[in-house]
């Protein structure tokens, strides 16, 4: 996909009589596209959560747009190995976690997600605690909090941020050849849907970079 879309941006630039889009360029600015793109994702399942947990919405992923499910699709993650709790009482979180869908214990219970203020109240609620079969748990920074302290592991399904795409080449001639073979290559993690959505971005970002306003209006409409 990295290198279709490089050769259909090269394209488009030369039709607009502009300089050739040197790699590193191109990169960057495939991996800005890429990432706005994703955090609008993130917005769309945040607004969307939100508005379930007021049930104005559907459970589960059933009333999400088909593109927001394909995207939650490629990049659901589930963390198969256990993560343990560490010495201060915390669990760490993967590092390239970007929404947190469910904290599972034993893998099969689902603990509830709660906010600092009111998972304080909850561990000290005499009446009804957190159990193993209820627990609690609440997100500060990179790590998770969870209540009771008798659970020591956890697993995560979660929304993992995409990876950075490169594209990678060997001159021949003096000019830029693609070449997988190389070590660092690493296509775009992004659905195939996504490719038109990236062109655009690759290519306002190069007309905004150059000062060309006609390439601009040309790709917005």
């Amino acid at each position: 996909m990295i290198d279709k879309l490089f050769q259909t941006v090269q394209a488009e630039i030369d039709k607009e009589q502009m300089d050739y889009l040197r790699p590193m360029y191109f990169n960057l600015y495939l991996n800005a596209s890429l990432f706005e793109v994703f955090n609008k994702l993130l917005s769309d399942v945040k607004v969307h959560t939100r508005k379930s947990n007021w049930m104005l919405d559907g459970k589960n992923l059933a009333d999400f747009s088909e593109n927001i499910k394909q995207f939650l699709e490629h990049y659901l993650t589930y963390s198969e190995n256990n993560i343990s709790r560490e010495t201060g009482g915390y669990f760490n979180l993967p590092s390239n976690l970007s929404f947190i869908k469910d904290v599972l214990v034993n893998e099969i219970v689902f603990a509830e997600k709660t906010d600092l203020e009111d998972f304080n109240l909850l561990k000290r609620n005499s009446y009804s605690p957190p159990t193993e079969s209820s627990p609690i748990c609440t997100k500060i920074g990179t790590t998770i909090l969870l209540e009771p302290k008798t659970i020591d592991t956890i697993n995560l399904y979660y929304l993992r941020t995409p990876a950075r795409a490169n594209w990678t080449f060997t001159e021949v001639d003096g000019k830029p050849m693609f070449d997988a073979s190389k070590s660092d290559f690493k296509d775009i993690d992004a659905p195939e849907l996504l490719f038109d959505e990236l062109l655009k971005g690759v290519l306002m970002k190069a007309g905004v970079s150059t000062r060309d306003t006609t390439l601009i209006q040309a790709v917005a409409q």
